[in-house]
């Protein structure tokens, strides 16, 4: 791992600090580790470093065994991660970046801002051909309106990746929509980390989700390229 050197501070430093402190969640760490590794020995390597451990979970979708920990003392990630890094019950290292959704900023001219793309897909000439019968599709998002009129009884699932109590016309009508809540309320919009989207993503592929359906944006981020990169391998035919 390399650390940059600083000149000093100044305003041009400040801009700097504000600007990771907007794509990262700065006191949190994101930590694959050992797989071997009981919660008890977990525990025990975040207090040899100084930190906290907020939840760790297998992830077989990328194979890796990965772990939250909480700097609780005022340390920068660089610091903890450079210390981090040589214990041998730990691997790759990265912050726990954030994740915003992306909103539409303007509507067309005419007709349900949240239908216009029908015309431009042709999705009613789509309809003749097939319905999406059977295929289950994983929406990460916000959550979904279950009680909408046009949802009604076809949400088959659905998961909170936050794990907290906040609270049309379609390409495929006969799919089968999985709702994951992966973003949740902020004053800067609603935003989601690292760790969560990590949770979404395998909670959709142990639903077997044919499809995931993604409209949010943030910085490169290894872990959530590896989900990617996971989900886009052709099944193994057994």
């Amino acid at each position: 791992m390399r650390k940059g050197k600083s000149k000093g501070g100044g305003p041009r430093r400040d801009t700097v600090q504000a600007a990771v402190s907007l794509r990262t969640i700065g006191n949190e760490i994101v930590a694959e580790l050992d797989g071997t590794l009981s919660e008890e020995r977990a525990d025990a390597l975040a207090r040899r470093h100084g930190l906290r451990r907020i939840e760790s979970q297998n992830f077989p979708l990328i194979g890796a065994t990965i772990g939250l920990f909480r700097i609780a003392d005022g340390r920068s990630f660089e610091t903890v991660s450079s210390e981090l890094f040589t214990d041998a019950g730990v691997g790759s290292l990265q912050p726990n970046y954030r994740y915003f959704l992306q909103e539409q900023k303007t509507a067309p001219a005419e007709g349900d801002p949240a239908q216009y793309v029908l015309a431009k897909k042709r999705l009613p000439e789509a309809l003749a051909l097939a319905h999406g019968t059977g295929i289950k599709i994983a929406v990460i998002d916000c959550g979904i309106d279950a009680k909408h009129h046009e949802l009604a009884n076809s949400i088959i699932d659905s998961f909170d990746a936050l794990g907290s109590s906040e609270g049309l016309m379609g390409s495929a009508p006969a799919a089968e929509p999985i709702a994951i809540r992966a973003f949740g309320g902020a004053r800067s919009g609603a935003q989601s980390n690292s760790h969560v989207l990590l949770k979404s993503f395998d909670y959709a592929t142990r639903q077997n989700g044919r499809i995931i359906n993604m409209s949010f944006a943030g910085p490169k981020d290894p872990l959530i390229e590896r989900c990617v990169e996971a989900e886009a391998r052709p099944p193994i035919l057994r």
